[in-house]
């Protein structure tokens, strides 16, 4: 009885660090989407400026 009792407490620290954890991931995982985002942004803006402009000098 002494072993379950012990081991269902671990598995609610358990749930705890993982939900506390879950809380902090998200918001990491959304600045790091975000900032994917706007590298992306600016390497698609450069990709139509560069061949844009190579055609304005020719």
């Amino acid at each position: 009885v002494l072993v379950l009792a012990q081991r269902a407490q671990q598995c609610g620290a358990t749930r705890r660090i993982s939900s506390v954890s879950c809380f902090l991931l998200v918001p990491a995982r959304r600045a790091w989407v975000g900032g994917a985002t706007r590298s992306l942004e600016l390497l698609r803006v450069v990709w139509f400026l560069v061949p844009a402009r190579r055609a304005e000098l020719s």
